[in-house]
């Protein structure tokens, strides 16, 4: 994993000093090696920050030359030894770089369709003057643009984009900020930021020499599969055993994050199965009863894979003396507080590991959150199957909006703003249901979910990796009929299935947890003095979304007012998301429109 950053022009007066200077701000993604290549025409600057995981030596870095052309880019391509067989070419070094290099060279773009991995970055080859932006197909990567008439400049990040723009100024995108604040997130290819946009996943951006823009897709293969249930779970076992066999490609030792849910539990099981150097590492809270200590679970998981397992208490203190910087490094923070405390477990992490494998991708492909059970629910009148006490408070919330003949989204709202483009976050009526908000959770919210882990994982030189979310997996799980996933209602019931071989039987009685924060209760007590001094601050961005005298009152309520669980929930986001803005505003210098 690593930085990108480039510039292309149509004048050759390019600042090579201030580019190295907006480089340097992606140190944290690649703290080994940072080069440059300046093209003969001097219009292109290519830049990377290393952090090796494949062959570890110099000849490896990049960017990288080869036969006129050359490549920057950010990931793994997890089958490149596979590739290689069908390249023909005397290889120098043992990297997944030289592959795809090699690779784009002799097949084109085409060549991104037998790539299975995560990646993002630019190819550029002389002889034509082309430069090629790309983008992996399920969106693991990312890599943001600014264009404008006579350049164009992209990054793995957004501050590095700003630092080599010095001088220009940057506003808040209001529909965009609409959509955050109502659902705290927004559609694929926006950023909180005007002209600042991402590539979308499985996109690809020719620039030709006059900077125009010529959009392609990569071609991601896809198998038709028919089976019966068992076949399912047999097919199911294999294809995820071999995904998680594919993410475990390292020169270096590797770690898991166990949560102690079924997710990440089947990862750390097939990872101890398939390679011997693999640890584990688990965030906690204390107080509240043990409602947020999920210790008990990933212990039990750690004892019954002989694991080591580390764990990692998170407080209050972190939050005041870690928050801006997590911020700085969401840049345009999205889906929630969770980044909290994934910032704070990977920070130990990456003491121990430069690459760590997540479960994200079990919930969104087999249905693990208690929405599909509300749907299901719903869509099956008079059959009540088993509920959690932790899945209860979001399934009446749900039944309460549809009793209310209330418009059904599939997050609770948090600011209700009118003037948001609501298209991706609800259902119209009768048309949808559980297949609908599949779509939406694969469509949005988990690349969301997988923005905010590339940056709070980079931000302490940390790759993290998600077997789930694969092509191969996904192919799968898209085959599998939506009643096979949901079996009387019970969450991820063929996910459970698939994992009883190779996990304790005790975990599968255990609730769906999704490491919560109990954010809710410091913002009333622990941390109510932090969060009044920044709300309390003169800001336009604040004043736009809530006046002075608004926030006032959300701080009175905070400390006066008991809601019941969900709604002290939205509450408690209301808070993160207002502190959330105050620090990108004050840090990143961003303007907002005075006609929001």
């Amino acid at each position: 994993m690593c930085g990108v950053l480039g510039i292309y022009s149509q004048n050759s007066e390019l600042s090579v000093e201030l580019f190295r200077s907006a480089l340097s701000l992606l140190k944290h993604r690649g703290p080994d090696y940072q080069g440059i290549f300046v093209s003969s025409s001097q219009k292109l600057l290519l830049g990377h920050t290393r952090l090796s995981i494949l062959d570890p030596s110099f000849k490896a870095n990049q960017p990288m030359e080869y036969d006129s052309s050359v490549i920057v880019y950010n990931g793994e391509i997890y089958n490149h030894q596979t590739l290689r067989s069908e390249l023909n070419a005397n290889f120098k070094t043992t990297s997944d770089t030289e592959t795809l290099m090699v690779g784009l060279k002799e097949m084109g773009v085409q060549f991104f369709s037998k790539c299975l991995g995560m990646y993002a970055g630019a190819f550029y080859e002389e002889k034509n003057n082309e430069l090629t932006l790309f983008r992996d197909p399920l969106g693991i990567k990312n890599l943001f643009y600014y264009k404008a008439n006579n350049f164009i400049i992209f990054s793995s990040e957004i501050k590095s984009i700003f630092h080599a723009l010095k001088g220009a100024s940057f506003e808040i995108d209001n529909e965009v900020l609409g959509e955050y604040l109502t659902f705290e997130n927004y559609a694929q290819g926006k950023t909180l930021f005007k002209k600042v946009y991402t590539l979308l996943p499985g996109q690809i951006i020719r620039v030709d020499e006059h900077i125009d823009l010529h959009l392609d897709t990569i071609d991601s293969y896809k198998k038709e599969l028919v089976h019966n249930h068992v076949d399912y779970v047999l097919n199911g076992r294999i294809t995820i055993e071999s995904s998680v066999k594919r993410h475990l490609l390292s020169d270096y030792p590797i770690g898991v994050y166990l949560s102690g849910g079924i997710d990440s539990s089947l990862v750390a099981s097939l990872a101890v199965k398939n390679r011997a150097d693999i640890i584990a590492f688990t965030g906690f809270f204390r107080g509240q009863a043990g409602y947020y200590d999920e210790r008990p679970y990933s212990r039990l998981v750690a004892n019954y894979l002989k694991l080591d397992l580390h764990e990692v208490e998170i407080s209050h203190q972190h939050f005041e003396s870690r928050f801006d910087k997590l911020v700085y490094h969401l840049e345009t923070p999205k889906m929630g507080m969770g980044a909290f405390s994934q910032f704070i477990v990977a920070e130990e992490a990456a003491k121990y590991r430069r690459v760590i494998l997540a479960g994200h991708g079990g919930d969104e492909l087999f249905a693990g959150y208690p929405m599909f059970k509300a749907f299901w629910m719903a869509e099956n009148f008079g059959k009540i199957p088993q509920i959690s006490a932790k899945e209860l408070p979001w399934i009446v919330y749900f039944f309460i909006n549809k009793f209310l003949k209330r418009r059904i989204y599939f997050a609770p709202q948090i600011f209700k703003k009118s003037n948001v483009g609501e298209g991706i976050f609800w259902v119209k009526g009768n048309d949808g249901g559980i297949q609908r908000l599949f779509n939406y959770y694969q469509s949005c919210y988990i690349p969301g979910l997988l923005e905010v882990e590339d940056k709070v994982s980079m931000g302490h030189s940390l790759e993290t990796r998600v077997p789930f979310w694969d092509l191969e997996v996904l192919n799968f799980a898209q085959t599998i009929p939506i009643e096979n996933k949901l079996q009387g209602g019970v969450l991820k019931s063929l996910l459970r299935e698939i994992a009883k071989p190779f996990l304790p039987k005790e975990l599968f009685e255990a609730p769906k947890s999704g490491f919560p924060t109990p954010l809710r209760f410091w913002f009333r007590k622990e941390l109510f003095d932090f969060v009044h001094e920044r709300l309390e601050k003169d800001s336009s961005l604040l004043d736009a979304v809530m006046e002075k005298k608004q926030r006032k009152g959300l701080l009175k309520s905070l400390k006066n007012i008991r809601l019941p669980f969900v709604f002290d929930e939205i509450r408690a986001h209301k808070v993160w998301m207002l502190l959330c803005l105050e620090s990108v505003e004050r840090q990143f210098g961003v303007k907002i429109d005075s006609g929001y």
